[in-house]
Formats: C-alpha cells, structure tokens, sequence
C-alpha cells in the first residue's frame, strides 16, 4: 500500500496535469465547429481559469464540513467520469448549438456558441479538479504549518501542469490524437482516484490495462476512403484516394488542401491558375517560392509544364508530416532534386533568416484549412515578402473568399497596396479562390503570353477573363499588432452559410 500522505501528494500531482491536458485539447476538440480564433482561445483560457476560482471556493467550503480523504476521492472521481464523457459529447452538442444559433453573426456564433459548448462539457469536470488544492492543505496540513503545505501543494500540482501540458502537445496529440489523449489523461485520474478507493493492486492493474491501450487505440476519425491519417501538433491530416485522384484534407475534411492526379499535372481547379504565373516575371530561369508547400500540387505543376531545368522552386511547409505525406501517396519524390527544395518551417520564419532572392512569391499557406494565419496578412510581412523579390519580381496570394465585397479580401487587397504599388486580382470560377498578382513593377500581364509553354496557353487565356479590380475602401490595413483575420473569417464562413440555406 502506498502511505497516505504520499498518495495524497500523487493526487496534487495528477489533478494539476489532467487539468492542464484537457485545456491543451479543448481547442483542437471544438475546432472543427468553431475554429481556432482568439475568440476560442479566450473562452477556453476564460472557462477554465473561471472553473477553477469556482472550485477552489467550492473546494475550501467542503473542506472545511468534510475533510476526508474520501470525500475528495468521489468528487474527483465523479471528474474523471464527466472528462471521459467529453470527446463522445463534443460533436453532438456543437452541432445542436449552431443549428439553434444560426441565425446571429458570424462573430456572435463563434463567440458565443464555442463558450455554451466549453461551459457545458468542460467547465463541471474542470471545477471539481480545482476543488483538489484546497481539501489536500486541509488534509495534510495536520502534520505541518498551513504555509508550508500549501506551497507544496501548489509547487507539485504547477509540476504537473507543466506535463499536461507539454505532453499533449509535442507527443501525445501528434502520436494518437486529441480525442484519445483526452481519455488518456481521464482514464488516468480515474486509476489513481481507484487505486486510493479501492487499494488493491490488481485494480490498479487491471484499470491501465483496460483504459490505457483503449485510449491509444481509439481513431480520431474515420474514413472509408482514407489512404492514411494522422494527427501532426499543426491539424488532424486525412489521405483519401477517389476516382482516380488523390487528395489532402485537414481536419473535419471541409476543403482539399492539395489534389493529385497521376497522369496529368492539371487539377481542373485553383492549382492549375498559379502554373503560368512564372511568367509574368521576365527571368529565363523563374525562382519561384511557394509559403505553404502542402503534398505539392503547385511546385509539381509548375514545374512539369516547363522544359527540364527551366525553373527552380523552394517549397516552405511547416507540418513535417505533410511533407511525409506528400512524399509517400504524392509525386514529391518524383519531382527532380536540382529543380525542387523542400523547407519545414514557418513561413514568415524562413523569409525571415534567408537571403535569397525570389521572382515570385506564392502566398498559400492555411490554418485549420480556411484561416489565413494572421502574421502573414499582414503589413509587415508583404514588406518583409517584397524585400525577398528580384525587381520586377511578383507576389501571389491565394485569399477565400466568396464575394469581391468580403472585409477579408478587401483588408487584404488593402494591406498590399500599402507595400506594392501594382496591385491586380482575378477569380477562380466555381470557387472562393481569389489571387491577389502584386508587384513593384506594372504587371506584364500581356507580354507573359510570349513567354508561356505552349500547352498553358487555354490555362492563362482563362486567367485574363476573370481579372478584374476591386474596391478595398472599405478594407482595413493589418498589422502584426492588430489582424482580425479569424473573426474576419467566421464572420464570412457563417454569412455564406446562411446566405444558401
């Protein structure tokens, strides 16, 4: 048996790190209805610090009437129940709370929708871990000043905390994914408050054999078509094969992030407008650098549509296991070394400590598939994009965005204009694709014809008729210090929405 007070110290220990493993997952949890904007973030960080104040009054109250091992080892055993209920309870319940609220903002449903779903499956199993601290002062204050004990108390559980939170992150939500390390983390509060009910080995035993692989083992997602799947520290990364061609999805699978076909380089999609863009740019040998890589269905396209050698591309993706991905299910490997280099890191990261220089700079990368992440929409980072052009160089960005009207488009446009004095767009049909040409030099939009392989002519014949300008009065200029870029976002996702109910 373990002492008494020793095991009441592995409590302090336990409930501090569970505590900090189901805040690092809420988010990923209420992603995929919601997003992952500072809206989010705030109603998980609010909701949690709330929950614990409410439990440690709570907790002291209680303690107070009954200080008994016991008494402590129900409540967080009634936690331990309520935090295995919460990936199961997560779909169903978001759902419900967008169908009843679908009729307010954008803004006002993630605002208000993510915090009804972290209050309601969160907050109770939360409240009860905070009522720990307090019962285990008065517990093992007996033998020790009152200080003394809660700085212990404290230090041990802040211990904790740290390894719920760095463990979910740099290993377990990569490894099995965020519903799995959830029930991990609950399961294993539900062991240690057993082990002290229940003292017997064999129980102990018995319920990490029971609960520990059954975490493991449970898939976040499922999909009958699914060549691969996994969980990276960036998104949940779907491989699906149909009709013949490949694709990469992120997440709930709302958007295809890159598309494949075997035998031909051309998607019949977005991808396809960005292969002659290299032209526009009057170098024999267009350096091209794509932010935001994916499987590569952009580097393969610009590259095989050209003769061997007549343009070098430098691929920058930050999810390794994209790249992994795009090497074992897509033509990344295939694609000639000299023609082709692959970077993983983060976009702005790399434009910032290299010294290259670029004729064209793609602008593609996306967070939890359809947010544009906000330090690179900004003023700052098209200064910093433009100091890594050739003159005459381009800047190209990939904006989502259903109306030539919506704020995120307009802001961006905005920003650009500040930092390029050549500014054109055109749409992609049948799509929210809008791309955002920009550069220091007016755009040869005419002459790039002359220039093109043959067999992109119809590609960029179709390029030129859905050019056209844009207003961006009513844009906003971002900034790093202030780019509502995910609110800016929801707000067009859900108006889209209901705009076709």
């Amino acid at each position: 048996m373990i002492p008494q007070r020793t095991y009441l110290w592995v409590v302090a220990f336990v409930s501090g790190m569970c505590v900090m493993a189901i805040e690092m997952t809420a988010s990923r949890l209420v992603a995929p209805y919601f997003g992952t904007s500072l809206f989010v973030w705030a109603n998980v960080i609010g909701m949690i610090l709330a929950a614990l104040a409410v439990g440690y009054w709570v907790g002291g109250k209680l303690a107070e009437r009954s200080p008994k091992r016991d008494t402590l080892l129900f409540i967080l055993l009634a936690a331990s129940a309520l935090a295995l209920l919460i990936p199961f309870a997560v779909a169903p319940f978001s759902s419900i709370v967008i169908s009843r609220m679908i009729a307010v903002s954008g803004s006002m449903l993630i605002a208000v929708g993510s915090f009804i779903v972290l209050l309601l499956l969160f907050a109770a199993p939360i409240l009860l871990m905070g009522m720990t601290s307090p019962f285990l002062i008065k517990l093992l204050s007996d033998h020790r000043g009152a200080g003394e004990t809660a700085g212990g108390v404290f230090a041990l559980s802040t211990v904790g905390s740290l390894v719920g939170t760095f463990a979910p992150a740099f290993y377990f939500v990569p490894t099995i994914g965020s519903r799995a390390t959830v029930l991990l983390f609950a399961g294993i509060l539900l062991v240690t408050v057993m082990a002290g009910l229940a003292g017997k080995r064999a129980f102990i035993s018995l319920a990490v054999f029971l609960i520990v692989p059954w975490a493991a083992q449970v898939p976040v997602r499922a999909s009958e078509r699914a060549l691969a799947e996994a969980e990276s520290p960036y998104q949940y990364i779907q491989i699906l094969e149909n009709k013949g061609a490949r694709f990469l999805r992120f997440n709930e699978g709302m958007a295809d992030q890159s598309v494949e076909y075997a035998d031909s380089p051309y998607t019949g999609r977005y991808w396809d407008t960005v292969y002659p863009l290299p032209n526009l740019t009057k170098a024999e040998k267009p350096r091209v650098l794509i932010l935001g890589l994916a499987t590569g269905t952009i580097a393969r396209g610009i590259i095989q549509t050209r003769p061997p050698g007549g343009v070098h591309v430098t691929g920058v993706e930050i999810d390794a296991q994209v790249v992994a991905f795009g090497r074992q299910f897509f033509s990344l490997d295939t694609l000639p070394k000299d023609q082709l280099e692959i970077v993983i890191e983060d976009a702005r990261t790399f434009l910032q400590r290299t010294d290259q220089r670029f004729d064209m700079i793609l602008v593609d990368a996306y967070a939890n598939q359809l947010y544009i992440p906000p330090h690179m929409a900004s003023q700052e980072f098209f200064t910093l994009a433009k100091s890594r052009l050739n003159p005459g160089g381009i800047l190209v960005a990939n904006v989502n965005a259903p109306l030539r009207t919506s704020p995120l488009l307009t802001s961006i446009v905005k920003t650009i204009e500040t930092v390029f004095p050549y500014v054109d767009l055109y749409h992609v049909p049948l799509s929210w694709n809008r791309v955002i040409v920009a550069s220091d030099q007016e755009i040869d939009w005419e002459g790039a014809r002359g220039r093109l392989p043959e067999e992109l002519g119809p590609v960029y014949a179709g390029v030129m008729n859905e050019r056209g300008d844009i207003d961006s009065s009513t844009g906003t200029v971002l900034t790093d210090d202030k780019a509502p870029v995910e609110l800016m976002t929801d707000a067009m996702i859900f108006d889209a929405y209901r705009r076709n109910r």
